[in-house]
């Protein structure tokens, strides 16, 4: 009798670690579950690296302030028996493994490859078209073009109030500019990135007695690192006359967009 007794204290033992182990199981499950989620906000989240860790620090916080499990196992006894213990909670435990977990998450080799796969779907690439509505007359040298209405600006890197491009990521880019002179005019222009002239044309329309207009237009590849900056402007020196022509029907335009 007392072997029977001890049989089914055991086998009630038994199935107290298993509901213990289907908890832990099911809170693995919600932890894996939280990981995915993360991971999925972390490579659409256009934000910075302190960004990223105070999204993983506040999601931490939130995960470990969530209500825990009650363990109904503490301990083996020598005889191979289980002591029960009701009241004991695994929060603690739930936390260490849930930071440890986030820690490294945001520079895991799995996260890192998730993101190359992905970077086309999740990242904006910066492109851009705009032109001159009006004609300029006489700008003078060293004077910066201001590409006033913007036909496309994806990413926002270009100020139709300044006529710059600011590139946000280091990649490869490519620039193209438009320029028109009017009857009996001539200016040379210069595709500048930072302070280094990168590209020139130069437009004479040096015929008044026929009245047309004469035009230029380049294109230029460069590698630019973040907050470069690239605009069109005038020759630093050499001398002007008369207009920079822009307007519906001939457009002096400027364009950009980032190609790698």
């Amino acid at each position: 009798m007392e072997r029977l007794y001890d049989l089914e204290n055991r086998l009630h033992l038994q199935e107290e670690k298993n509901v213990d182990l289907e908890k832990r199981l099911s809170d693995q499950e919600k932890l894996n579950a939280i990981q995915m989620e993360i991971i999925q906000e972390l490579t659409t989240c256009d934000c910075t690296s302190k960004e990223k860790e105070a999204l993983l620090s506040n999601r931490n916080r939130n995960f470990s302030s969530a209500e825990p499990y009650s363990s109904n196992i503490e301990s083996t006894n020598t005889d191979g028996s289980f002591h029960v213990n009701k009241t004991r909670r695994n929060n603690a435990r739930k936390e260490v493994l849930l930071h440890d977990d986030l820690k490294g998450l945001s520079s895991s080799p799995g996260l890192i490859e998730f993101n190359r796969k992905n970077k086309r779907e999740t990242s904006v690439v910066p492109a851009f078209h705009a032109y001159m509505s009006t004609p300029e007359t006489d700008p003078g040298p060293h004077h910066t073009f201001i590409f006033d209405r913007v036909v496309t600006n994806i990413g926002g890197n270009y100020n139709h109030h300044t006529g710059i491009f600011t590139a946000t990521e280091s990649g490869v880019y490519v620039f193209s500019w438009t320029v028109f002179c009017y009857d009996g005019s001539y200016y040379d222009s210069q595709l500048i990135m930072n302070s280094n002239v990168v590209g020139g044309i130069t437009c004479r329309s040096l015929n008044p007695a026929y009245y047309f207009f004469n035009s230029g237009s380049s294109i230029v590849v460069l590698q630019l690192n973040s907050d470069d900056v690239v605009y069109v402007r005038t020759h630093a020196t050499h001398g002007t006359n008369g207009q920079i022509f822009s307007a519906d029907y001939v457009r002096t335009s400027f364009t950009g967009w980032k190609f790698l």
